[in-house]
């Protein structure tokens, strides 16, 4: 029995697309696994540290007392060991998360979305401070912190409520 060309031709093109198709199942499973692995994983790391006591209340004293009551010229290492302790507990968190954005771990809209205000206040309060600490000892100090923070600062609130659909009430009061 003989198979003629365009049977051949038929059934390599048959075998073609469902290795087409195959492969693109595969990528799409791939990137869901992914998503949902770093949604996890930003989810954990967001909602666990940023609710948990030990950190509101360093970022509170951060923002609310650090200025006051010591100087930045010292840089981080030259602050006493309790205000230390709570600049790197909230530097190290944004760094951190920072991290794992700059390397395409977590979505960087999800993230921004969520902490854009808070790590502009702790990156606003601390940005003398690891200035300063770059000056006196390592010239790395917090970089990919900053680097949150300068996305953050070019992050368009307006512009994700378009792209996201976000819908929102009418101004009643104009005052709000």
């Amino acid at each position: 029995m003989e198979i003629d060309a365009s049977t051949s031709v038929i059934a390599l093109v048959v075998s073609v697309v469902a290795l087409v198709v195959s492969t693109l199942f595969a990528v799409r499973q791939q990137r869901s696994a992914r998503t949902a692995n770093n949604t996890t994983v930003a989810v954990e790391l967001l909602s666990r540290e940023m609710l948990s006591a030990w950190f509101q209340e360093s970022e509170a004293y951060v923002i609310g007392r650090l200025v006051d009551e010591h100087e930045p010229s010292d840089g981080i290492e030259g602050l006493p060991l309790d205000a230390r302790a709570h600049v790197y507990r909230v530097g190290w968190f944004y760094a951190s998360v920072a991290h794992l954005v700059a390397f395409g771990a977590i979505n960087e809209l999800m993230v921004i979305s969520i902490v854009k205000f808070r790590l502009n206040q702790a990156w606003t309060v601390l940005a003398p401070y690891i200035q300063a600490e770059r000056a006196l000892r390592n010239p790395n100090s917090m970089i990919f912190f900053e680097d949150l923070a300068c996305r953050a600062e070019d992050f368009d609130d307006a512009k994700l409520r378009r792209k996201m659909r976000l819908r929102r009430f009418a101004v009643v009061d104009e005052r709000l």
